[in-house]
This record gives structure tokens, C-alpha cells and sequence, in this order.
């Protein structure tokens, strides 16, 4: 697993990386690659069909889960699940629920 210290624009992962610092803008977990996210995201996570995350850390805007999703951290926007395979912490925190 690659492991990210400091700051690191946002874009697309297509690995397995650990983050222990911050990603300035949004990312896209692509099909395959896993994100360990004990630092921040900027902005928007975007979590495609076949990717994963475990969060944490914090996610400054939303969170779009397509794939798996593990959220023990915060998300300060809203937390989509268009895939119905999230599991959340009771520990989480999520600034606003989605509306239906």
C-alpha cells in the first residue's frame, strides 16, 4: 500500500494508498483501488463501483458511494449510498442526512 504524508492535489486513485495527510479537492476511487483516509479530503469523495474507502479521517464536502464505504471518521456534507454497501460506525459523524 503506497502511503501519501503532506498535501496532494485531488484526482483519481487507482491503487491502494493510505493517506495521512491531505488531499486538496475532490477523488475518485476507481474500480480496484482502495483508499485508507486518515487525514482530510478538501472537498467531494467519489467512491466508484468496484473501489473502496475506509474514512477515518475527515471529509470536508460529500461523500457519493458506488462501491464500499467503511466511514468511522466525519463527513461534513451529505452521504450518498447509491450502492447499499456502506457500513457506518456509530463513532461517525455526518453533518447533513440525504434527503429522500
Amino acid at each position: 500500500m503506497q502511503e501519501v504524508l503532506g498535501q496532494v492535489p485531488g484526482g483519481s486513485i487507482t491503487e491502494e494508498v493510505m493517506v495521512r495527510g491531505q488531499i486538496t479537492g475532490s477523488a475518485v476511487i476507481e474500480r480496484g483501488a482502495h483508499l485508507l483516509l486518515l487525514g482530510q479530503v478538501t472537498e467531494n469523495l467519489f467512491i466508484e463501483d468496484g473501489g473502496s474507502a475506509e474514512v477515518l479521517g475527515m471529509v470536508c464536502g460529500d461523500v457519493v458511494n458506488r462501491g464500499k464505504l467503511e466511514l468511522s471518521g466525519v463527513v461534513i456534507g451529505v452521504l450518498r449510498d447509491e450502492s447499499g454497501d456502506s457500513a457506518i460506525d456509530e463513532k461517525a459523524r455526518i453533518g447533513h442526512e440525504p434527503s429522500s
